[in-house]
């Protein structure tokens, strides 16, 4: 299944996106909670650490474009220890998140 903003269920992490150079891009973990807010970790935590309740969840990469001071995000997979999968409307989430915070931030 393919879908908006980035998400793809046949990635996993062994096949997951590579940047332009062909060097690996970061990965990292995702939760959406109940209330909707997404809370992004290092890859090396269980996502059962993070939260016990998750909407979706899973990894993501986050890329930020210095020309139009946006983020960009692609999720994918899903999280073993809590049994929920990346939604198709997760990038758009995050990346709203992200740009709404940031932005906020730097008008400040």
């Amino acid at each position: 299944m393919v879908c908006p903003y980035g998400f793809d269920t046949r990635e996993t992490k062994k096949n997951s996106p590579q940047s332009n150079n062909n060097k690996p891009m970061t990965i990292l973990k995702y939760v959406i909670n109940e209330q909707k807010i997404p809370i992004i970790f290092s890859s090396e935590v269980p996502h059962n650490t993070v939260t016990t309740t998750a909407v979706s969840a899973g990894f993501l990469i986050i890329n930020y474009d210095q020309n139009t001071t946006m983020f960009s995000v692609r999720c994918f997979g899903e999280s073993t220890t809590l049994h929920v999968k990346a939604a198709c409307g997760d990038a758009q989430l995050i990346e709203t998140f992200l740009n709404t915070a940031f932005y906020s931030i730097k008008n400040k």
